[in-house]
């Protein structure tokens, strides 16, 4: 659903208007989720797909059938006979016995012919000798198509095989190939294969396997030029071992896919950003975005919905568990796209005959509904009757939509399925610890030590749960830690001392006696002054605002952990996983108000101007902007993208700059130093004196509008303005968030997104095996003399690693997800996705 704003008033209503200066949409997809090529371990070769073969110059016969043709010769001016009908090549037919009949001609091709051509020519003569014209077949003879089985391989969940299909045996040999997955009934999503080799060298397969039990089937067809065409089958068997009750996931590890212990896909994305005060940190998120973070295809429109997404839970062995019941926590939109009431959340039951059948359905949302009102989880319990408690019973869940993309959002939070009524005794962080920065998220370190310490948060909140539901099931916090670490990660750089401040339980206090006892079912939210954590936070203060090298680049982690007494511990150990969260601030050559993560994109109507407002503590330089530009329905065309740059206290009133741009897709070229910003470098250096300034866009007149990441879970205040001309206007209304624009300034570093794809031949290193587990291998290339660093970033942009190239970098300590790698030699620089499995 769209949500637009009007040109005469500054709230933004949930519905589609006639005429507006700001559009927010949903996103298309997730690029950063799309597998490149270096995912794979060997190079995808061209499938030279088979295509509809010409052969209309033929007669065509299969091998032991008989062909009849009546072939109309002109006897006119012939006289009126007797005619004598003479077939030219039917005595010497390679392939079959050819011969004619008055007027027609018959051929009966040898039951045992492979492949076959014969030319006929046929001519009518009278007595005299005098003929008509001949005219003339080529008769091309064909044995059957043939299917091959292979027979059925079995290969782990999610695993890989090579699969050997053969050269073939066609008569002159195959000139085209194609492969494709075959099977009817089997539901998983997210496998892959392809050929490990060209078409001359062989037709080998590699399949890698999707997370859902069942059979599989991945067909090679190969034909020659004269459309004989065999196919081969090969089964893939893939066995998921059921599991055992309890079965319980609150989705908050980190990652962007679910647990494949736990689920057989990887629709869903595992987050802490599009949810809305979840009951536990961390949410399975029903986008309507496949796996490849590409929308799924049509189907569907107006009130057509069709499944987008699936979370299929592994086997369970539920033999005879009596009173097992399925729980969890749901919620609408969040802070994504509102499902309509024609869109709908399932939940199915596989019965012991291999039947889902729906046990529950919850409709979407009224399109009344403000975007600025929360929409609350709300739990679930379903018993699950005695029929299903068998070995290898099976839930899912599942999300209908009528629209396509990042759309009719669902957010799942707290699946428990068990024969314990009651969830487990769980005091659950709720929210990540703040930015220790109160209105960025990312500045220079200069600009701190110039703006001093009325930047940095004035208040650490904090916000939790008691999940148990029992009388009994309280709970006591008996020691609750947040460590702020400072270092640099730039190469060469020295790093701050670290610092470590223990949060007593009564930091968060109010000075009641039971103050850190928690019943079940408490919510608590509470929040106390930096200051307050003593002297170790003047220790921190000190080092950054007066000890560190404000030319150097610094991040402080920000984390949460609970020491708690009366909590489940036996129940899973996954149950602790909330108990502890961190947030990292940067201190980079760029300016910042948002987390990296784009719920929706916002766009400017024709002719209008949308800036957000930054502050230079001190005379700087700015170089470019990096800008989050995702992927919308719709294509951009040719347009450009005009960059603006103003100055003005109050509001933008003066235009210092302006650029056009090509629109460049950071996922597409991987030239970002920031995964998922597109980085534009201004030809000219902006020179900015100490003060406001703002950087936006200027929407030029297109078919199309430009639509710029637009991050919900931050709201800096007054920083947003637009001119549809009439003058610049603060942006305000029901749905808040951060443009993702970042300033870039003097020491920034990075390269511009480029104008074309970067090839292998360029990288400075090979790294492998990729994905990995935990130890990356790089090697450098021949050309390269001299040394390498490197720098390891997460999908938000936060650097997570850095240091010289050796011959190895563990990953070991990072969580699973994709990473971005950037390589330098000081002159140039090479980027890789990395998957940490």
């Amino acid at each position: 659903m769209n949500v637009r704003l009007p040109l005469l008033s500054l709230f933004f209503l949930l519905a589609f208007l006639p005429v507006s200066a700001q559009t927010f949409r949903p996103l298309m997809g997730y690029e950063m989720l799309a597998p490149q090529p270096d995912d794979k371990a060997a190079p995808q070769f061209t499938k030279v797909d088979c295509e509809e073969f010409d052969l209309s110059a033929f007669e065509l016969v299969a091998a032991g059938d008989t062909l009849r043709l009546d072939v109309g010769l002109d006897t006119a001016g012939l006289g009126g006979g007797p005619f004598t009908y003479v077939c030219d090549g039917c005595a010497v037919a390679s392939s079959g016995n050819a011969s004619a009949d008055n007027d027609s001609l018959f051929y009966a091709a040898d039951a045992g012919a492979e492949l076959g051509l014969d030319t006929l020519r046929l001519s009518v003569c009278n007595s005299a000798g005098m003929c008509s014209t001949e005219k003339t077949f080529i008769v091309l003879v064909r044995r059957a198509n043939e299917e091959i089985s292979l027979g059925t391989f079995t290969v782990a969940p999610r695993g890989q095989i090579d699969i050997p299909f053969p050269d073939g045996d066609l008569p002159g040999g195959a000139t085209c190939r194609t492969l494709e997955a075959c099977a009817t009934g089997y539901e998983g999503r997210g496998q892959d294969f392809y050929f490990l080799t060209g078409q001359h060298d062989g037709n080998e397969v590699r399949y890698r396997a999707a997370g859902l039990d069942g059979v599989d089937q991945v067909c090679v067809t190969l034909c020659n030029s004269f459309g004989i065409c065999d196919t081969y089958t090969a089964g893939l068997s893939i066995n998921v071992a059921p599991v055992d009750l309890p079965f319980f996931d609150d989705f908050a590890y980190e990652g962007v896919r679910p647990n494949p212990l736990l689920w057989q896909d990887d629709d869903v994305l595992i987050n802490r950003n599009f949810a809305q005060d979840p009951p536990s940190i961390g949410v399975a998120t029903f986008d309507g975005i496949d796996v490849t973070g590409q929308p799924y295809e049509g189907g569907s429109g107006g009130s057509r919905t069709v499944v987008r997404d699936y979370l299929t839970s592994a086997p369970v062995n539920a033999q005879d568990a009596i009173g097992t019941t399925l729980t969890f926590f749901l919620q609408p939109r969040g802070f994504g796209n509102r499902p309509e009431t024609q869109d709908s959340f399932l939940v199915e039951f596989l019965d012991v005959d291999g039947n889902w059948n729906t046990v529950y359905q919850k409709e979407g949302t009224l399109n009344t509904v403000p975007n600025n009102q929360p929409l609350p989880f709300e739990p679930v319990l379903l018993d699950v009757p005695d029929e299903y408690l068998y070995n290898g019973f099976q839930f899912r869940f599942s999300s209908k939509s009528s629209e396509q993309g990042a759309v009719d959002m669902w957010h799942l939070d707290y699946v428990k399925l068990d024969t314990r009524p009651t969830r487990p005794v769980d005091l659950a962080l709720r929210e990540l610890p703040p930015f220790i920065l109160e209105n960025y998220t990312s500045m220079p370190l200069r600009h701190l030590q110039a703006g001093g310490e009325d930047l940095l948060e004035s208040t650490l909140s904090i916000s939790f749960q008691n999940l148990g539901e029992g009388e009994n099931d309280a709970v006591t916090v008996t020691g609750a830690t947040s460590l702020i670490s400072i270092g640099g990660y730039v190469p060469g750089s020295t790093p701050s001392p670290n610092t470590a401040a223990i949060l007593s339980p009564d930091v968060f206090g109010t000075g009641e006696i039971d103050e850190n006892e928690f019943g079940p079912g408490e919510q608590t939210d509470r929040t106390t002054d930096f200051a307050s954590i003593g002297g170790l936070y003047s220790l921190m203060v000190n080092n950054l605002l007066n000890q560190a090298d404000p030319a150097s680049a610094y991040k402080v982690d920000m984390s949460y952990f609970f020491d708690v007494v009366g909590e489940t511990t036996n129940y899973l150990p996954e149950i602790a996983e909330n108990n502890s969260l961190v947030r990292t601030t940067c201190f980079d050559n760029y300016m910042a108000y948002d987390d990296g993560t784009a719920e929706v994109s916002i766009e400017g109507g024709e002719g209008t101007t949308i800036v957000q407002q930054y502050e230079a503590f001190v005379a700087d330089e700015l170089l470019g902007v990096q800008i989050r530009i995702p992927r919308v329905l719709g294509s951009l065309g040719s347009q450009q993208l005009k960059l603006v740059i103003y100055t003005g206290e109050g509001q933008p009133d003066e235009l210092v700059a302006e650029y056009d741009f090509d629109i460049r897709y950071a996922e597409t070229y991987f030239q970002d130093s920031l995964q998922g910003y597109t980085t534009y470098i201004f030809p000219d250096v902006v020179s900015l004196d100490a003060g406001t300034f703002y950087v936006g866009w200027e929407q030029q007149n297109a078919d199309r509008f430009i639509g710029v990441g637009f991050d919900r879970n931050n709201s800096p205040e007054n920083v947003q303005w637009f001119d549809s001309g009439n003058g610049f206007m603060p942006l305000s209304g029901t749905t808040t968030g951060a443009i993702m624009i970042r300033p870039l300034l003097s020491g920034f570093e990075g390269f511009p997104t480029s104008v074309a794809d970067r090839t292998d031949a360029d990288a400075l290193v090979d790294v492998f095996p990729n994905p990995t587990n935990g130890t990356l291998h790089l090697r450098a290339r021949q050309t390269v003399s001299t040394s390498l660093s490197y720098r390891l970033f997460s999908l938000t942009g936060a650097v997570v690693g850095a240091g010289q190239v050796n011959e190895t970098i563990e990953l070991g300590h990072l969580p699973a997800g994709i990473y971005m790698l950037e390589v330098t030699d000081g002159a140039a620089a090479s980027r890789h996705k990395i998957v940490r499995r």
